[in-house]
């Protein structure tokens, strides 16, 4: 035993020494094989991964080798986009280095080898997959914390690639074949050799491109040449796809080109020709486009520095020629300092740009670039330009020349031509370093310029002729709409003040001046004055420093007026201080202005005085002094309204644009209107600042209300009321919080009077009419919301919203998520409402007929995205059909067009822009209603609509029905003062315009149950005829028959189908009972209740058996005609009259004949 635990201890001593080594030599060889590790398991992918995160992207490796000694081998390499389409398959890229080199020495990549590469570059407008592949990244020179970048060197190589291109807009697609480069950045300290060689195919067309020379590594000159062998040209639709300019193009490229980069700067020296050039725009229908056309580039051009350096660079096509030759400054467009030297101005050595362009060759190929119109086939037509500088007793001379040849052309199948269009020249010099203007004159139809230097001062003056400018040019090209009139004259004078200090003077004065662009007007005046005064400082060809500017606008009796109050030195921070000032009317001024700033839909009026200073940097615009003080002033645009008599405003304000914040310490306003006052405004324009303020104000309601409502929204009702309360503004957690509350004392809105039949007349007349109703009044109406704007998370929270008055108490809370962008609202309220207080409202808009009392509560919502469809364009409004809505509207009893109503609720949802209400069957007058119809909002005007089905079930009649809507159905009913009886209504078909229901369509059948009809002129006409015939059949006059018998109409079981259209109801077969007499009406009666109807009385066979002298007219019917108005009927006599004389044929019947006339006197007679 004692031994056995000897062993163990001794073997536990052993493996306690071995143990260091064993753990030693286990690590050792994990970081042998590490490399393999990751090569064999996820770990690679994982890496690809890290390497790769900022690509749009992923890259797979199908496989690797990977050792600390041996080259890096991946293979199955494959690159595809964020959507998994394919960008390229590599089959084996190989890194000389080993690991270990690499951790040695990063910035020695090696050589790399990339085998067999297949890349797809698909181009459409704008971009290509490869940049939507890599990500945006700004050039840097340091890799961090100011240390330089590690620069890299490495030897690429490419082996037998294909490159796949496509034109990502019509599926064109060519092919880069055999692709072989070899490009050594190991050794930067010289330029980097390289070799290119390529095939474009297109189609069946093979070209060859192979590239030799150096590439620049910042040190010492390279030149790289690239040779062209009938390169397809067809690859130029890749470059129209790319800046959305879809072309078809055919032909080949060949020649050289040498790209060179020195000291001296990059130039390009160029040999090329492409031939059998075939192009065309794909959407454009017009022009011959460039058929079997040729261009040549030759010779030499370079950049450096101030200059361009051209040996004989010429540009020639089927069109013209461009020639640039010289040294010729970079910097000539914008010099204009006396005291530049001729180097930085015009040139120390000669120099020459000439150009021919054959216009009309080149408008037939693409007319829509010149803009030629489609009715014109230009014949003849050039443009030359000659540039030249020379050197003349040691100075510069410019001499410049541009002349556009007569214009002739087939317009419209008819000759025109237009002689002297333009001819320009110019002559410039610098005698001791001085900039003079030799001379310059302009020569055209429309404009003619005079200018020449004498001393120190330099005088041009010119004319231009709108009239002809338009004239003349709308010819040939179309202007689109934009149309010139008037002219203009003025002149500059440039004095040499010395020092670098340049005096300007400039006037104009324009007569009839118009510039108008469709029915836009961008600028109209009569009589216009501008002048600017200004000295400047100059250096080196650039402005340093404003001294002091002046410029004036005199439109009419308006002028407008700016000055700088101080120097300006310009600078990247410069900050321009202006005083401007208006005087007189703004309408002058604002129509010049609206349309070119674009607020063309908006008319500005008033007269006064404006005045402000303003601080205007790169960064903040400080206005201080500001003071407008002007007379009836007027503001109307498409959604606005604002007539002030009176509006004066005083304040400051600063917008800062870089910490994105607006602050005014304090602001008035002062109107007929509205009157506020704002103090410690500070307005956060981002997310991370605070805000404070608060906004006291006054409103005018009657005013006022057009300021937020469009008047053709509101119409011609009115509003009325002094809104008093206090905006403030703070900040929380939530965000920017802004809290109002005020009051609203004698409200009062007013609407038009109902006409007698229940339906609002459509002319409403203005609140001081006398027959302007007064719908609802309040004397007190009280308002508060809460809202709090959170920039950072995009929303507006509605924490509280109310409005209380005796008869509505409404309160709301919700929010608007994603602002700035679909404007989610979802709100939710309750309604507590007193229908007793509210009735005049309702009879206003719908009529006294509709009578509701009780009071009730009830819960809405709404949700949908603002700015998604909540549009509005002139009175149109129009609902998003993602907006949803729900809620409902209760009473306790009501009285709806003479139908007395029990207790309801009336449930109202929108959804698809569609409102469905649906009442849970009320009693009406012993019946039913069923109601369950549809508002339609977004039909223009809004339709109600009600679909098929019975919509009323055995409801009494009564006298309050038949003086509204029955009449229409049954003219018989109109006004009477007694009637018993039920019917029932289905309506098959029926759509009403909300605004006027009677212009609807609607067609059903009114099941009258039984129904008995006492007076009312129409039922008073019908009694008097069945009288008459009676009389008739019965041989007795008219006054001879009981009365009691025949003044009561009966309307017996039977169905009456109707037909509504155009504002007439149409009836059919309505049959009405008086005494033994059966009358059966079918006619129309329009919304003015004038009506056009036939009464039918069928000859009964009862009479013939009286009467046997009607048997001649037995299985017939006597057929009078009714016109008039119900109130008003018009019972056609005629055919009585020609009955009666056909039966008066002996003296017996004389007696009869003067009855019969008393009784049609008493009929048809005045009453």
């Amino acid at each position: 035993m004692k031994k056995d635990r000897t062993d163990s201890t001794e073997t536990a001593s052993s493996w306690a020494k071995w143990r260091p080594l064993v753990f030693v030599a286990g690590l050792v060889f994990l970081v042998v094989i590490f490399p393999s590790i990751v090569a064999q398991t996820p770990l690679l992918s994982w890496g690809i991964s890290q390497a790769t995160v900022d690509l749009h992207g992923k890259v797979t490796v199908e496989s690797a080798s990977l050792g600390w000694f041996s080259p890096i081998v991946l293979k199955g390499v494959e690159v595809v986009d964020a959507e998994g389409a394919p960008i390229a398959e590599i089959p084996s890229v190989r890194v000389s280095q080993s690991l270990l080199g690499l951790i040695g020495n990063s910035a020695n990549l090696g050589t790399i080898e990339i085998n067999q590469p297949v890349v797809h570059v698909s181009v459409s407008q704008g971009q290509s997959n490869l940049e939507q592949l890599l990500p945006v990244t700004e050039a840097s020179t340091e890799a961090g914390d100011g240390e330089p970048a590690t620069v890299r060197t490495y030897r690429l190589v490419v082996r037998q690639g294909i490159v796949h291109l496509a034109d990502g807009n019509s599926s064109r697609t060519w092919t880069l074949e055999d692709l072989s480069a070899d490009v050594d950045f190991r050794e930067l300290a010289v330029p980097a050799p390289c070799n290119f060689s390529a095939s474009l195919r297109d189609r069946e067309q093979i070209g060859v491109v192979q590239g030799k020379g150096t590439l620049p590594t910042g040190s010492g000159d390279a030149k790289f040449s690239v040779v062209t062998k009938g390169v397809p040209l067809g690859v130029a639709e890749l470059i129209g796809a790319r800046t959305g300019q879809q072309i078809s193009a055919q032909g080949e490229l060949n020649g050289q080109i040498d790209l060179v980069s020195s000291q001296a700067g990059p130039s390009v020296l160029c040999n090329l020709e492409a031939s059998g050039i075939q192009l065309r725009a794909i959407n454009s229908a017009r022009g011959a486009g460039w058929n079997d056309g040729t261009l040549r580039l030759t010779g030499e051009i370079g950049f450096a520095g101030s200059h361009t350096q051209a040996n004989q660079f010429t540009l020639t096509t089927d069109w013209g020629q461009v020639l640039i030759n010289g040294r010729i400054p970079t910097q000539l467009t914008a010099a204009s300092s006396p005291n530049a030297s001729p180097g930085q101005l015009l040139g120390d050595q000669p120099w020459e740009l000439r150009g021919t362009i054959d216009v009309a060759r080149l408008a037939n190929a693409f007319p829509e670039l010149l803009q030629i119109r489609d009715d014109v086939q230009l014949q003849e037509g050039r443009v030359t330009l000659n540039l030249a500088n020379h050197l003349e007793a040691g100075h510069s001379s410019l001499r410049a020349a541009a002349v556009v040849s007569n214009i002739v052309a087939i317009v419209n199948g008819r000759h025109a031509d237009w002689q002297h269009p333009l001819e320009l020249s110019a002559g410039i010099s610098m005698p001791g370093d001085q900039l003079q203007l030799d001379s310059i004159a302009c020569r055209s139809s429309f404009l003619t310029a005079d200018g020449k230097t004498n001393g120190p001062q330099t005088d041009v003056r010119f004319s231009i002729d709108g009239n002809r400018l338009a004239s003349d040019l709308s010819r040939f090209i179309d202007l689109k709409g934009n149309q010139f009139t008037g002219t203009l004259e003025g002149s500059l004078q440039i004095q040499n003040l010395g020092g670098g200090r340049v005096g300007l003077a400039a006037a104009t004065q324009g007569t009839n001046v118009k510039w108008t662009q469709g029915s836009q007007v961008y600028f109209a005046e009569p009589r216009l004055q501008a002048q600017l005064q200004s000295t400047v400082v100059l250096q080196n060809a650039a402005l340093q420093q404003i001294e002091s500017a002046n410029a004036s606008l005199q439109a009419g009796s308006t002028s407008l007026t700016a000055q700088t109050s101080a120097g300006v030195i310009l600078s990247e921070d410069t900050v321009w201080p202006i005083k401007l000032q208006l005087q007189g009317a703004v309408a002058p001024i604002w129509a010049q202005l609206s349309g070119l700033i674009g607020f063309g839909d908006y008319q500005v009026g008033g007269n006064g005085m404006v005045l402000a200073k303003l601080a205007m940097g790169t960064n903040q615009w400080l206005i201080e002094g500001v003071n407008v003080d002007l007379n009836d002033f007027s503001l109307a645009g498409p959604a606005t309204q604002i007539n002030e008599k009176k509006l004066r405003v005083e304040g400051n304000a600063l917008v800062d644009w870089a910490a994105q914040h607006f602050s005014s310490k304090q602001f008035t306003v002062v109107g007929t209107t509205i009157s506020a006052r704002g103090t410690g405004i500070d307005v956060p324009l981002r997310s991370d600042a605070t805000a404070s303020g608060q906004l006291a104000y006054r409103v005018d309601l009657s005013r006022g209300v057009h300021w937020v409502v469009p008047p053709q929204w509101l119409g011609q009702n009115r509003v009325g009321g002094e809104m008093s309360g206090t905006m403030t503004l703070s900040s929380d957690t939530n965000g920017i919080v802004l809290q109002n509350s005020g009051q609203i004392a004698n409200w009062e809105l007013l609407v038009p009077p109902a006409d007698s039949n229940g339906a609002v007349q459509s002319q409403i007349q203005p609140a001081s009419a006398s027959r302007q109703t007064l719908s609802w009044r309040e004397t007190n109406l009280l308002y508060m919301q809460s809202l709090s704007l959170n920039h950072a998370e995009d929303t507006l929270a509605v924490h509280e919203c109310e409005l209380n008055c005796s008869a509505l108490k409404l309160n709301a809370r919700g929010g608007v998520s994603q602002l700035s962008t679909m404007g989610n609202v979802s709100i939710q309220g309750q309604a507590d409402y007193d229908w007793a207080k509210l009735s005049p409202l309702v009879a206003a808009f719908i009529g006294p007929q509709v009578q509701i009392q009780g009071q009730r509560t009830s819960r809405f919502q709404w949700t949908g995205p603002l700015w998604d469809g909540a549009n509005s364009a002139g009175n149109s409004l129009t609902i998003s059909p993602a907006w949803e809505a729900a809620g409902d509207v209760s009473w306790q009893q009501a009285s709806l067009f003479g139908i007395p109503a029990g207790e309801s609720t009336l449930s109202a949802q929108l959804r698809q822009g569609t409102i469905q209400l649906t009442a849970n069957s009320p009693e009406l007058s012993g019946g039913k209603l069923a109601l369950n119809t549809q508002l339609l909002l977004n039909a223009k005007p809004i339709q109600w609509q009600v679909p098929p089905g019975r919509v009323i079930e055995n409801v009494a009649i009564t006298p309050e029905m038949c003086r509204t809507w029955l009449q229409y159905v049954t003219p018989i009913v109109a006004d009477a003062t007694r009637v018993e009886g039920r019917f029932s209504l289905d309506v098959e078909r029926g759509l009403f315009p909300i605004a006027d229901p009677i212009q609807g369509e609607s067609n059903g059948v009114l099941h009258i149950q039984g129904a008995e009809v006492r007076s009312g002129p129409l039922a008073q006409g019908y009694v008097m005829l069945a009288r008459n015939v009676e009389a008739l059949v019965q041989g007795k006059p008219a006054a001879a028959i009981g009365q009691d018998s025949a003044s009561l109409l009966t309307l017996p079981p039977q169905q009456v189908r109707y037909r509504m259209v155009k504002g007439r109801v149409y009836h059919e077969n309505l049959i009405v009972q008086s005494g033994t007499v059966q009358v059966i009406t079918s006619g129309w009666v329009d919304a003015n209740q004038q009506m056009q109807m036939m009464a039918s009385i069928p000859i009964q066979d009862s009479w013939v058996e009286k009467a046997p002298w009607l048997a001649s007219m037995r299985g017939t019917a006597l057929n009078v005609p009714i016109s008039g108005s119900m109130h008003q009927p018009k019972i056609d006599s005629q055919v009585i009259e020609q009955m009666t004389r056909g039966l008066i044929d002996n003296a017996a019947r004389g007696a009869i004949q003067d009855g019969i006339n008393r009784g049609l006197q008493e009929l048809f007679g005045p009453r």
